[in-house]
């Protein structure tokens, strides 16, 4: 007998629990895309701008800066550190004197790229998205002020100031992979739980007992189905949101946004798979699974900011899966020109001791019912 078939045709028979998380995912990543790209000069984080040059030029970026941002007057002896922790401010900005210079400097040189993150301050806390729209809003500026040159527009193209990134895209980017976070935390464990849940019925579960099939045979089957059904989901999601959304070309960042997803997607199998052990009804299934993956998306900093969090709260979400899902997410769609891969790899080891420690949960789970 067959496993697999039996996977599917199971899946086949519950197919709403399948569909259902996918097309929420594909709607809301859609609206969530298009509300971000209308409305990216709603979003006004309070800010400190210290401008030390003082020149025409820095004073133009302060204002455009301060089109997007609720600009706090700064005295001079705030402690920025605790400010930030605490959430009073989410950025703090500080342009050096001569940046007007190294800048002009930089027009007139035959050099391809500016580099002022090396030159202007910015003290943000770890993953915050207000860093990144203040990022994009200087590139945009210091990209606006290089074509008021003579430069020809191909030329201008080939340049890479900073990161040479979309303003309103890569929020937007950012947040449809968060949500797509989601999509698998809420997606996967309902499609393996279904199946575990309804294989414990007693009519199937006395017609496969009797099956010459071995234990391992079964356990072989049934992780080959459950990989390649997630692959896809994961696939259709991938595809939907950089391709379809993004036209984001199939390239290293494109492989290590897929692998982002990919490792949460196998800690949602072992979500499932517990999950799928544990209750009597798919109501409750649909429930607790439903529970699960919005705890772990609102702690992560999927859905809001963590900056807007409470310094406990940002040390709680550290504990969460989600939460390095969310660092590597930031660090691949941030428009950063150099990544930084040991600390993606980390991000991704972590998740895989989430990964690790919830199927020993589901091993000792299966021991004590063998017992019983």
């Amino acid at each position: 007998m067959s496993y697999i078939k039996l996977f599917f045709d199971i899946l086949k028979a519950h197919k709403i629990n399948v569909i259902l998380p996918l097309a929420i995912v594909i709607i809301f990543s859609a609206i969530n895309t298009s509300t971000i790209n209308s409305n990216v000069s709603d979003y006004n984080p309070p800010v400190y701008i210290v401008d030390k040059d003082n020149t025409e030029f820095s004073k133009d970026l302060v204002a455009e800066i301060d089109k997007n941002t609720d600009i706090k007057e700064y005295k001079g002896n705030e402690d920025i550190e605790e400010e930030l922790m605490k959430s009073w401010i989410s950025l703090y900005i500080e342009i050096p004197e001569g940046f007007t210079d190294s800048f002009n400097e930089f027009k007139n040189s035959n050099e391809t790229k500016f580099k002022y993150k090396d030159k202007i301050i910015i003290k943000s806390i770890e993953g915050s998205k207000s860093r990144v729209f203040i990022d994009e809003k200087i590139d945009n500026f210091l990209n606006s002020k290089l074509n008021n040159t003579e430069l020809k527009e191909n030329d201008f193209i080939k340049l890479d100031v900073s990161s040479a990134i979309n303003v309103d895209n890569t929020a937007a980017k950012i947040s449809a992979i968060s949500f797509a976070a989601y999509g698998v935390l809420y997606g996967i464990p309902s499609i393996i739980g279904t199946f575990f849940l309804i294989i414990r019925k007693k009519n199937i579960k006395d017609r496969y007992s009797c099956s010459p099939v071995s234990n391992k045979t079964y356990l072989t089957q049934v992780v080959l189905a459950s990989v390649c059904l997630t692959v896809i989901y994961d696939l259709i999601l991938a595809v939907f949101v950089m391709n379809i959304l993004f036209k984001t070309p199939i390239n290293g960042i494109w492989l290590l946004n897929f692998a982002n997803i990919l490792i949460l997607s196998i800690l949602g199998i072992a979500i499932g798979l517990l999950i799928g052990m544990l209750v009597k009804n798919l109501e409750a299934l649909n429930g607790i699974g439903t529970g699960v993956s919005l705890a772990l998306a609102f702690l992560g900093g999927l859905f809001v900011p963590l900056e807007i969090f409470s310094d406990t709260m940002r040390k709680i979400a550290t504990f969460t899966p989600t939460y390095w899902y969310e660092q590597v997410n930031n660090m691949l769609n941030s428009g950063a020109n150099n990544i930084n891969m040991s600390e993606v790899l980390k991000s991704f080891g972590i998740q895989f001791i989430f990964i690790v420690a919830v199927f020993a949960i589901v091993a000792i789970v299966t021991k004590k019912k063998q017992r019983q």
